[in-house]
């Protein structure tokens, strides 16, 4: 006759002085790795607002040569409208960078309304009618695109040097200016303060006399800054 032996067996878990521990060590972990995780986070913003100004640098620059291989002169004030609509390929101071997208030039190079039209990326301009892309319609937006950009903005005294303005040319104004910032963060709209930006700053090119001006009298070569204390 065979007896079955049963055998009972007690499954042992973790005690609670061994759970305590466990998460102590995953607290001190997590305290160890989150502000490296910060720092790689905002490098790496650092690092796209880096090739966006090299990107916009180069627009810049493809925007003069196509104006002298279209031949357009733009002087004086023949510079009003925008280029967004149908008649822009008939406008002076419409350059063609893509197909069917045309920019609107100061001197020779993107004037600041309209930069973000040289460039071929997913950007974002708010505003409409007279107040199109202008950075008073975006106070405190949260960019929902890869890149937003509006224009005409005061700029605090900590960014204004880094513009590289000569001296004040006859009709020029302070804010002749553009702001790239990218997805997930905000501008103020009143005067740009460089401790809580995250953004490029283009300053568009500046004339002798901005009333005549012309790429022939160039003053400031248009500046495009990184501005990265608020990443």
């Amino acid at each position: 006759m065979f007896y079955l032996n049963h055998t009972n067996t007690k499954t042992k878990g973790f005690t609670l002085i061994e759970l305590v521990v466990v998460i102590v060590i995953l607290g001190i972990l997590a305290a160890t790795a989150a502000p490296k995780f910060m720092d790689i986070k905002k490098d790496a913003v650092i690092a796209s607002l880096n090739g966006m100004k090299g990107a916009m640098n180069s627009a810049s620059n493809i925007t003069y040569s196509k104006l002298v291989v279209q031949n357009k002169t733009v002087i004086g004030n023949d510079t009003s409208g925008t280029c967004s609509g149908p008649d822009a390929k008939n406008k002076s101071f419409c350059v063609e960078m893509r197909k069917g997208t045309y920019v609107r030039v100061k001197a020779g190079f993107p004037d600041c309304s309209e930069m973000y039209r040289a460039i071929d990326a997913d950007i974002g301009s708010y505003g409409s009618g007279g107040n199109e892309g202008k950075c008073n319609q975006v106070q405190n937006k949260i960019c929902e695109h890869e890149w937003c950009y509006c224009h005409h903005i005061n700029v605090d005294n900590n960014i204004w040097p880094l513009l590289k303005v000569s001296k004040k040319a006859k009709g020029q104004v302070q804010w002749d200016t553009g702001v790239m910032w990218p997805k997930g963060y905000s501008i103020t709209s009143g005067t740009l303060n460089k401790s809580s930006t995250c953004a490029i700053v283009y300053r568009q090119a500046i004339c002798s006399d901005e009333k005549n001006c012309s790429y022939k009298n160039i003053q400031d070569m248009p500046v495009t800054v990184a501005i990265t204390d608020g990443c």
